[in-house]
């Protein structure tokens, strides 16, 4: 009977550390697997106050983050689409590492418009003949862009050799 007694009082306890322990245990393990594999679609609720219930509050901040991050990110190429191309993230809203991805991602996003608009800048320069101006010297990849440009200005600069000889060819007919 103290057998069956002890056996009885060891089912409690196990129920309770199962309750207490496993299954808030459980449920953030699996809520870690699913935002590292990037679902972030399942909320973690609990109203436990212990540190379980701490855990779990703390992985569905991390969740809620994480995905405001993302929509965040998925709301500029829209708005630069829209031609908002001065619309940032900002990274004032996000603590820590995700703050400083947020501010190189938006540094990112500034060097490629800068490039754009020296781009426009420099054209706009060519347009009315004023080919004094050189692309900035880019690397790697983006030095097809000055590579670009160079020759540009030298097709253009050799239609106003070839303009500017016509005109004198012809002014010396009269």
């Amino acid at each position: 009977r103290d057998a069956q007694e002890s056996r009885g009082l060891g089912d409690v306890y196990k129920r309770q550390l199962t309750r207490s322990v496993v299954r808030p245990m459980g449920m953030a393990l699996r809520a870690a697997k699913d935002v590292s594999e990037g679902r972030l679609d399942t909320p973690l609720v609990s109203d436990r106050r212990d540190e379980a219930g701490q855990l779990l509050h703390a992985m569905e901040q991390m969740r809620q983050r994480v995905r405001s991050m993302i929509s965040a990110l998925g709301e500029m190429p829209p708005r630069h689409e829209l031609g908002e191309i001065s619309h940032r993230m900002n990274p004032e809203a996000y603590p820590g590492e995700f703050g400083v991805m947020v501010s190189d991602t938006n540094a990112i996003v500034a060097a490629h418009i800068s490039i754009k608009m020296q781009l426009v800048r420099l054209i706009g320069r060519y347009a009315v003949g004023d080919l004094s101006g050189d692309m900035e010297r880019l690397p790697g990849e983006k030095a097809i862009i000055t590579e670009t440009m160079d020759q540009v200005k030298a097709n253009l600069s050799s239609i106003c050799l070839l303009y500017t000889s016509d005109a004198a060819d012809d002014s010396l007919r009269v």
